[in-house]
């Protein structure tokens, strides 16, 4: 039930004023009471009677017709002439970090259009603050959010795991904000935090019913002040992380991707291509750093794109490029690790590869692409072991268990395992290590057991 008894049922009320305070586009959620009213028809014992929480579908002035994440997800990736305000999305995503509202998944934006002559700029209308200032004080949830689910943490004046808060979003954030460099993340972060005013956070309390208000008012005031004066540090601490590796997905048009020398790491831009021309007009444009990104991954999907490295980048960032269905050209010169995946039954054009990897396979899955299948590293320290039998009696043991993620290895890259027991009544003991590397040598898993017992367990 989503966790009911640590949500705080009056969230949505306080929300609207620290939105508009901070230009997110939000509904006015209200509480209103629900008659018995024969026209609900099958829903009428479900609804009658009973005092429901009730917001705009359709918020914000001129929104007539909204469209979901999925859609603007596939309008995106027809075709180019279709952006994202990835600014407006990092600006919401604060908002949500801040109320610690854990539970963004892409059912809970509709996006609003702008029409640039050329095509359509989405830009993000959150809903639905079912989780805003989630508050776990229970020990179970305190043990859960420390290891098992850290976005069960709640709103504390700290925020002590901002990668674990936003594990909900992690595909979601990869996909549109995967444009926004350093600057940008401390620009629009100082420009909240700016206008996030502390007369704005109190007045925003206000908004609880007067006894709710009694009780919470003060202590979410605290709350939020605090998360606010900290949240330079969390933002960027998590635009780290999921700058480590950045994918850049194409179109079923045709792109063209271009890598050049820049003095921090390297410069990506990526033009629509024409067929007159490689670079009619900029659809991305970052500075990749090398000391945060340590991977890009370029896709294509249908049309045809041609690829280009400059012959002066030398940089330490991990180069993937995906082809499309159709024809693609590979020009990859500098020093600069690279790998390039495409289908074999296709006329691509390669010019100078001597430096690149290269997975050529006639089966359509080395093109695949999807946008959703990140993974968090999964570390657990320490699990404690327990056991008995009649001979050793009481066994204790300590135990350590480390699982990564990788390109295209499924279900993991790594998975690693080490268990020790202890018998303090015998005087023995045993170490047991278990080790799965998927893919590690010419597409081959290595599989280690190793075991030392003294003198038997």
């Amino acid at each position: 039930h989503d966790m009911i008894s640590a949500a705080h049922p009056y969230a949505p009320l306080v929300v609207p004023a620290l939105a508009k305070a901070v230009g997110v586009i939000t509904p006015n959620p209200g509480f209103y009471f629900v008659p018995d009213d024969p026209e609900f028809g099958i829903y009428r014992e479900l609804f009658a009677n009973k005092v429901m929480l009730l917001e705009q579908r359709e918020p914000g002035s001129g929104f007539v017709d909204t469209k979901s994440t999925g859609k603007v997800t596939n309008k995106m990736l027809e075709d180019n002439d279709h952006h994202i305000d990835q600014e407006k999305v990092l600006n919401a995503r604060l908002l949500d970090m801040l109320i610690a509202d854990w539970d963004r998944h892409a059912d809970q934006w509709r996006w609003g259009t702008a029409d640039t002559g050329k095509g359509k700029l989405y830009y993000p209308i959150p809903r639905d603050r079912d989780q805003a200032f989630f508050n776990s004080d229970g020990l179970l949830l305190k043990f859960l959010s420390k290891r098992q689910v850290p976005y069960l943490e709640g709103v504390k004046k700290k925020i002590k795991n901002i990668n674990g808060l936003n594990y909900k979003e992690r595909d979601f954030d990869r996909f549109f904000m995967n444009n926004l460099d350093e600057a940008t993340w401390k620009k629009i972060t100082a420009d909240f935090q700016s206008k996030l005013t502390n007369e704005v956070i109190d007045k925003s309390v206000t908004k609880f019913p007067a006894p709710i208000a009694a009780l919470d008012s003060k202590m979410v005031s605290e709350k939020l002040k605090s998360r606010r004066d900290q949240l330079s540090i969390y933002a960027l601490k998590y635009y780290r992380f999921i700058s480590k590796t950045v994918s850049v997905p194409g179109s079923n048009k045709s792109e063209y991707f271009h890598i050049t020398k820049h003095e921090n790491g390297v410069h990506l831009t990526v033009y629509k291509k024409l067929k007159s021309t490689d670079s009619a007009s900029v659809m991305y444009n970052r500075v990749f750093d090398e000391n945060v990104t340590k991977e890009i991954r370029w896709y294509v999907l249908i049309g045809n794109a041609k690829f280009e490295i400059d012959q002066d980048v030398s940089s330490k960032i991990k180069l993937r490029i995906i082809g499309g269905k159709c024809n693609d050209t590979f020009k990859l010169k500098g020093n600069i690790r690279n790998k390039v995946y495409d289908l074999s039954t296709e006329k691509n054009a390669s010019i100078n590869l001597r430096k690149t990897k290269k997975e050529f396979s006639s089966d359509p899955a080395v093109n695949e692409f999807r946008t959703t299948r990140f993974q968090y590293t999964y570390k657990r320290f320490p699990q404690l072991n327990f056991g008995y039998n009649a001979e050793d009696k009481f066994l204790v043991g300590i135990g350590f268990s480390l699982r990564t993620f990788g390109f295209r290895k499924v279900p993991y890259a790594t998975d690693q395992k080490l268990v020790t027991l202890y018998a303090p009544h015998e005087g023995a003991y045993q170490a047991k290590y278990s080790g799965v590397f998927n893919k590690i040598i010419l597409k081959q898993d290595l599989i280690i057991h190793a075991q030392f017992v003294n003198p038997t367990l």
